[in-house]
């Protein structure tokens, strides 16, 4: 870790310098300015030193000098300049402002919680166990960013730049400690950009500091800021992209550019961003000269910065997104008008969630009832095979799960209620146009979404984005102090309840708290028939060992690479399975439930994982 900290600290440095050395017009500008700066040095750095092959600590401190000494001797010709940091009274202003204090006390001890996880305990999403980590963890010891053998092609097709950004944490530290961190940090560059995009509407400081607190009690961006998923991370880039763009001067058009790289490098769902970015530049004058330079500024940001992983899926596939079973089963079989209307009409019903909250069963009766009224009056089909993944039903969430969640409270009673305020407000000339087109963020993504997705339960994490650009608007509210003060005290006991009946770190109030458990029981808290094969990997393969697999789409293969991610994973065929392990010099193989056992020669011997339907075979030398 201490390494890292050095690692971290030389990338701080060197963003700072040469975010100061930009000259740019605020502290919020330049805090946004070293946020990008430093994300796109780690997705650069990894990116060229995947060329030869020598991504690892030693090829990182050398970007690192390289670049450090870069900024610093241009902060200096610039002439040292230093970033412009309003002044004013903390004090002062925290007792004019008691709501906003007593938020701002809330969030950051939220943050601090968080935190606490992000370094206590170990990653255990689902998708982080099947895809996120398990590639970080292939390139770690590859050393390059580059296709492999998988049973997923999750795991090569998908877009790489925060899967990069952790295989920069495993090569300083070896193992996951501070893979989540990446989103965590991803979380507070979000809160520093809508709060930047409310200042740039036109919204006073506690006003905009207030936007962005209530962003960190949605429940979903809560429960995504502790695990190795990417949404908090590409939702941050699209919110400094906005940012940049509505700023309109060129060096901050340029870092708009870097911002919309870094996201569509980061997840392909920020796409629809794209008409958004393009008329929030046009609300800046000269307009014909601001939309050339954001589309040339654009151009360059994606080459440098978000085309890495096209490329390489074109090289290896002849497809741009890669090998079409990567996202072809969540993909529509057909676009149809009904099956669209009925995804929009389903994914909207989810945003009536209740994260993390046990009560209101009659109020959600009630609910479930009209809206299962609305659906018949409307003649909106429920489950159309085209473009259904998994089945829609109507009870109202109340799982606290990154899975499952959408934005808690707020996500349904102040989202809609800010959209439609500003869109008509916009339209009397009441609100700058920059608002409208915020507002118009989820209604795009929902409509989006829809249309290139089949409708399933996990969808919500799609919209991370999306609400993120619209919560500047959520500045308004504070105009009102007395609804301000309800909403504050509703977003504060969103953000409690989120963490404290989290699924996937629980707090001790069912069961034992995440932090006291063994890795192999907080790994399988959401899968608890995985303890035993995790357990078994620890126990039996010796690390460093080959370890061969046949897995399915879903699996988690994360785990085989063992806690210091020293294992080295080659995926076997279901065909002549012992006689390739043997020849490709494998001593474990671990079978899913799926997958046929062979019959044992008298060098291998078989052990049962009877809660998975998982399979080990080893070697007769290596069962000690």
């Amino acid at each position: 870790m201490i390494w890292l900290v050095l690692a971290v600290a030389a990338v701080a440095a060197t963003s700072l310098l040469a975010a100061a050395a930009l000259e740019l017009p605020s502290a919020l500008s330049f805090g946004l300015a070293a946020f990008v700066l430093a994300s796109a040095e780690v997705v650069g750095a990894t990116e060229l030193l995947s060329l030869p092959g020598v991504v690892g600590a030693a090829g990182y401190a050398v970007c690192e000098a390289v670049l450090l000494a870069v900024a610093a001797a241009a902060w200096r010709w610039r002439g040292s300049p230093r970033p412009r940091l309003a002044a004013f009274d903390v004090r002062a202003a925290l007792r004019a402002h008691p709501v906003l204090a007593g938020l701002l006390l809330v969030v950051g001890c939220g943050i601090g919680y968080e935190a606490f996880l992000v370094f206590s305990t170990p990653p255990n999403n689902w998708d982080s166990m099947t895809y996120h980590l398990s590639r970080a963890a292939g390139w770690y010891q590859r050393h390059r960013v580059e296709y492999f053998p998988s049973h997923t092609q999750r795991q090569n097709a998908f877009q790489p730049d925060a899967e990069m950004e952790i295989l920069y944490t495993f090569a300083f530290v070896g193992r996951d400690t501070a893979a989540a961190a990446v989103q965590l940090v991803g979380q507070l560059g979000l809160l520093l950009g809508v709060a930047g995009c409310a200042r740039r509407l036109g919204f006073g400081r506690a006003a905009a500091a207030f936007a962005a607190l209530l962003t960190a009690t949605l429940s979903e961006v809560a429960l995504q800021s502790v695990t190795t998923q990417n949404d908090l991370l590409a939702a941050s880039f699209l919110v400094a992209a906005a940012y940049f763009a509505l700023g309109g001067g060129r060096v901050e058009i340029a870092l708009a550019g870097l911002a919309l790289g870094l996201a569509l490098g980061t997840k392909l769902t920020t796409a629809p961003a794209l008409p958004l970015l393009v008329l929030l530049l046009a609300t800046r004058r000269p307009v014909r000269r601001r939309l050339a330079e954001g589309a040339a500024f654009a151009a360059v940001g994606f080459l440098l910065l978000g085309a890495y992983s096209y490329v390489l899926n074109l090289a290896e596939t002849g497809h741009v997104l890669g090998d079409p079973t990567a996202s072809q089963s969540s993909q529509p079989s057909e676009i149809t008008l009904g099956g669209t209307v009925s995804s929009i009409a389903r994914i909207g019903y989810r945003f009536i969630d209740l994260s993390g909250y046990h009560v209101l069963n009659d109020a959600g009766s009630w609910v479930r009832a009209r809206a299962r009224d609305a659906f018949d009056t409307l003649r909106i089909p429920r489950n159309p095979r085209e473009s259904t993944g998994t089945t829609f039903v109507f009870p109202i969430n109340r799982y606290s799960n990154e899975d499952y969640s959408f934005f808690g409270p707020l996500g349904f009673l102040l989202l809609p209620a800010l959209g439609v305020a500003f869109l008509v407000a916009a339209a009397r000339r009441r609100a700058p146009p920059a608002a409208a087109v915020l507002a118009l963020a989820v209604p795009l993504f929902l409509v989006a979404i829809s249309l290139t997705f089949t409708y399933n339960v996990w969808i919500g994490r799609f919209f991370v984005a999306p609400v993120a650009l619209t919560m500047p608007l959520a500045a308004a509210v504070y105009r009102w102090r007395a609804l301000a003060a309800i909403v504050a005290v509703l977003g504060a006991l969103t953000l409690g309840v989120t963490h404290a009946f989290n699924m996937a770190k629980p707090t001790g109030l069912d069961g034992p708290a995440v932090w006291s458990l063994s890795r192999a029981d907080a790994q399988s808290v959401l899968r608890p028939e995985m303890e035993q094969v995790i357990e078994g990997i620890d126990q039996y393969v010796r690390p460093g060992g080959t370890v061969g697999f046949v897995l399915t789409e879903d699996d988690w293969d994360y785990p085989l690479y063992g806690a210091q991610l020293k294992n080295r994973l080659v995926r076997l065929p279901q065909t002549d399975l012992l006689q390739t392990a043997e020849r490709r010099g494998v001593h474990w193989i671990f079978l899913d439930a799926q997958a046929v056992v062979p019959p044992l020669r008298d060098s291998w011997h078989r052990l049962d994982f009877p809660t998975s339907g998982w399979t080990m075979l080893s070697r007769s030398e290596e069962l000690g």
